[in-house]
Order: C-alpha cells, then structure tokens, then sequence
C-alpha cells in the first residue's frame, strides 16, 4: 500500500470532523482517512474538500504511523484476501 493508493491528480479529500486538536480527512479515491494536526497549520485555510495531492503530507505521515504500529500490514492483507489474491 502506498500514497498513491489513495491519491490522483483529479480526487479529493473530504473533511469529515475535528478532535483531538487535529482535522481528520477522508480520501475519495480510497476511503482512507487521516489527520491534519492544528499545529500542523500554521494559520491556513482548510477548506471541507482539499485536493488530494494537497495532502499527500499528511496521508504520507499517517500511513507511517500505521505502519510502524503494525496497521497497515494488516489492511493489506485484508485487502489482497478481498481480491482473492492470498487465503487467509
């Protein structure tokens, strides 16, 4: 799994709620969804739909964190079993 999974030229992002002192976003392509910290913005405008290549920092950034926690290991392989690609 990688950014571009959840990113293209002409898909966006939609805002769906903020906690935590973060705004988390969700990825049309992918339904994939993120945060985008406060502190993180120094003063910007985010408005409820961003391009998606306009977040790629922060997806990039989250998928990290999911990795490093051992979460995205474990979508993959949820994923590839849908496509049938791997037996559980």
């Amino acid at each position: 799994m990688s950014v571009k999974d959840h990113v293209d030229a002409d898909k966006k992002c939609f805002f769906i709620c903020y906690a935590n002192e973060e705004f988390w976003y969700r990825c049309e392509k992918s339904g994939f969804e993120f945060p985008i910290p406060l502190a993180d913005t120094a003063g910007a405008t985010f408005a409820a739909e961003e391009k998606s290549l306009y977040c790629m920092r922060w997806i990039r950034k989250h998928m990290e964190k999911l990795a490093k926690d051992g979460v995205i290991l474990e979508m993959a392989k949820e994923e590839a079993a849908a496509r049938g690609a791997i037996e559980e």
